[in-house]
């Protein structure tokens, strides 16, 4: 954004809510707290970071375009995680593919997204969707961490027994 066309604060917080910032107008850090706190509307950051997440160019229901769908990720997004998963039965396979990624939220400082680029044959298309968010991390390795815990709490009481793979899977997060 050009100097002469600098949002104001009331702007920004108008367009993205609350405490929003840029990160080239962020304060310093040392008015920063090291308390973290989930964000509970995650599904409204992961709307405004992926708006015009579709590309015309790009068939969902092909498994071999994960790869142009990945680079539609904001420019900073690593992939911290991956869970794959087969089942065979007499007359075909299904397969499971989830890639989970972390970013840093733009428009708020110090949070970051959790966010999943999922396969599943049954749909037969990549879906992408948000997982959990948190504010208050000042790295990707806390925020990463924090996120992983969070997902494993709010997903390990749905996941069965604990003997199947994603149960396996869920535990492996939690650091």
């Amino acid at each position: 954004m050009s100097d002469d066309k600098k949002m104001s604060q009331e702007e920004l917080e108008k367009l993205f809510g609350k405490g929003t910032i840029l990160f080239n107008q962020a304060p310093s850090d040392k008015n920063q707290t090291n308390e973290s706190k989930f964000i509970e509307d995650h599904e409204s950051i992961f709307k405004k970071l992926f708006v015009d997440d579709a590309s015309d160019d790009i068939d969902f229901s092909n498994y071999y375009n994960f790869g142009k769908i990945y680079v539609l990720n904001p420019s900073d997004a690593r992939e911290v995680e991956v869970y794959t998963s087969q089942t065979d039965n007499m007359t075909t396979t299904w397969v499971s593919e989830k890639h989970f990624c972390v970013c840093r939220v733009p428009f708020k400082k110090n949070t970051y997204l959790l966010f999943c680029i999922d396969w599943d044959d049954n749909f037969g298309c990549w879906t992408r969707y948000s997982c959990c968010a948190v504010e208050g991390e000042s790295s990707y390795e806390s925020a990463e961490k924090e996120l992983l815990n969070n997902y494993y709490e709010k997903n390990i009481k749905n996941s069965g027994d604990g003997r199947s793979k994603w149960s396996r899977f869920l535990k492996s997060l939690k650091k």
